[in-house]
């Protein structure tokens, strides 16, 4: 089976990291990350990793917050450099003062932003916006690195952590084979809730799959009372170390006999845990695709919506 482009994701993520010299003028009290979809989830996935260091805020969106200012980082996510909410929104906060950094392939954004004196990276182009999520990933890793610090050993184990989720394909084509014919109910530990809005997102678009995303442990208030109906759904629970909330949630799904597919996610740090997670999966969607006889790159009602949206700002 092609996996795509996730064999070459190690060495594209090292090389792309060392090579970003992007600097911020100022140390950001708080840093922006906007983007759509493949390019969203970068956000998703540094808020986990450094959330609690500074406030990050992830827009998937046209507007920006109303507290924008001159000391916010906006790190703008645009592979294709045409997606119109995230040059809206950008645009926004590059209005109000914030040092604006874009990241893209090319398109609008790297024109526009040239032509307004925003600073503007290109990395190198993939199969689809979604294979290149380590170039998106490890460009805002290097930018925010440049801004207030991030620790080699993190980088360095993120890396060996998607050699291991490569090498552990046979899980990822388990975890496949038991989802066909099934939505996929993903229960997620919310320090790691990035592994699961991409893995919906692979879902979505490389197979096609409709899927849900709960959060623990907001889930355990709400979404865990679906047990008590057999839907039509394949139970997932993706943990992400010791935590008795969901030692207590795995035990609640086996008084309700439901069948549990258990991914535990490896790397000591999140940002490893993170990228073993979002490798495994995207494999797993890959196999799903070949299973179920769908072109996995192939995302026509984007590429329609799109077109009818137009240019937004």
């Amino acid at each position: 089976m092609d996996l795509r482009d996730y064999e070459k994701w190690p060495s594209i993520s090292k090389s792309v990291y060392e090579s970003i010299e992007a600097r911020t003028p100022v140390k950001p009290s708080s840093i922006l990350i906007t983007g759509m979809g493949g390019s969203g989830i970068v956000g998703d996935t540094i808020k986990d990793y450094l959330g609690n260091r500074l406030p990050i805020h992830v827009i998937k969106d046209t507007m920006i917050p109303d507290w924008v200012n001159g000391k916010t980082l906006t790190i703008a996510i645009s592979y294709s450099g045409n997606t119109a909410e995230t040059l809206c929104s950008a645009l926004l906060a590059h209005g109000k003062g914030s040092h604006v950094i874009g990241i893209t392939t090319g398109g609008r954004m790297l024109k526009e932003f040239n032509e307004r004196g925003i600073s503007v990276i290109t990395v190198p182009s993939a199969t689809a916006p979604r294979f290149g999520f380590p170039q998106l990933l490890y460009a805002a890793l290097a930018i925010i690195n440049k801004a207030i610090g991030i620790e080699k050993n993190d980088i360095e184990e993120s890396i060996v952590a998607q050699e291991n989720a490569l090498h552990d394909k046979s899980i990822a084509a388990d975890i496949g084979k038991q989802l066909i014919g099934y939505v996929p109910y993903i229960f997620v530990d919310s320090k790691v809730q990035g592994v699961a809005v991409r893995f919906k997102n692979d879902l979505n678009e490389n197979a096609k799959t409709p899927a849900i995303v709960a959060t623990i442990p907001e889930a355990d208030h709400n979404d865990i009372v679906t047990l008590m109906m057999k839907h039509p759904v394949k139970h997932i629970l993706v943990r992400a170390g010791p935590n008795p909330i969901i030692d207590a949630v795995e035990i609640v799904f086996n008084d309700f006999s439901s069948q549990l597919i258990k991914i535990d996610l490896r790397g000591n740090g999140i940002l490893a845990k993170e990228l073993y997670g979002i490798s495994l999966l995207g494999v797993t969607t890959l196999y799903m695709a070949d299973a179920l006889g769908v072109d996995p790159v192939r995302t026509d009602p984007i590429d329609t919506l799109k077109k009818r949206m137009g240019r937004l700002c």
